[in-house]
């Protein structure tokens, strides 16, 4: 098998368990807080950047299945939300000096995935 392809697979797979289920979770944290309609806390910005940072996760964990498939345009797609993932975790980080341990290993995650789907690679000659 292609080390291309597999490197794919992999990194898709750990988009779907890494970003899945604690997304899944943490949306569900999030609108339980919208539901209660506390007016002071959906006009801060660490809920805008919370609500960001979980979406990005979710289409990253949707996004982990083409990968895993070897969709070549999903690379792509998981590059543009790994890149968009460690600017609004930059952002977090400034804005509020300190990252949770979930944003941090989606960060990199994020970083990891660049490296591995876009690094060249020099394939064995046989």
């Amino acid at each position: 098998m292609n080390t291309q392809i597999r490197t794919q697979q992999i990194v898709g797979m750990l988009w779907m368990t890494v970003c899945g289920v604690p997304s899944i979770f943490f949306l569900w944290f999030l609108l339980g807080v919208v539901c209660k309609s506390r007016p002071s806390v959906l006009s801060t910005l660490d809920f805008d950047l919370a609500v960001l940072l979980c979406l990005l996760a979710l289409a990253g964990a949707v996004a982990g299945f083409p990968l895993f498939r070897g969709r070549q345009w999903a690379r792509r797609f998981v590059a543009l939300i790994a890149v968009l993932t460690m600017i609004a975790t930059a952002v977090w980080y400034f804005a509020f000096g300190s990252v949770t341990p979930f944003l941090g290993s989606f960060c990199v995650l994020a970083v990891i995935s660049v490296v591995l789907l876009f690094l060249p690679r020099h394939e064995p000659v046989a």
